[in-house]
């Protein structure tokens, strides 16, 4: 069985990204510590969650894959494009 990819996410399955902090900076939303800033990553999953640390904000959280194999959940603002 296989589940439809989000309408509303703006990576796709099998995309590069780059782990990054948000610009502007989302104080509420966290952030990642300088050693993981800039690791490399492949997106391999997407739904759409509601997250209260921003208003009940309903969106993307894409599951990622960083080069050493480590699991991330993680919003599009801590996610850059290698692809594009």
């Amino acid at each position: 069985m296989t589940n439809s990819w989000p309408e509303q996410a703006a990576l796709a399955h099998g995309e590069r990204v780059e782990l990054t902090t948000p610009d502007p900076p989302r104080p509420e939303l966290g952030h990642l510590g300088p050693e993981v800033l800039g690791t490399r990553g492949v997106v391999l999953g997407c739904v759409i969650e509601r997250d209260d640390r921003d208003g009940g904000r309903v969106g993307p959280v894409y599951q990622v894959e960083t080069e050493d194999g480590s699991p991330w959940r993680l919003r599009p603002e801590f996610l850059v494009s290698l692809d594009r």
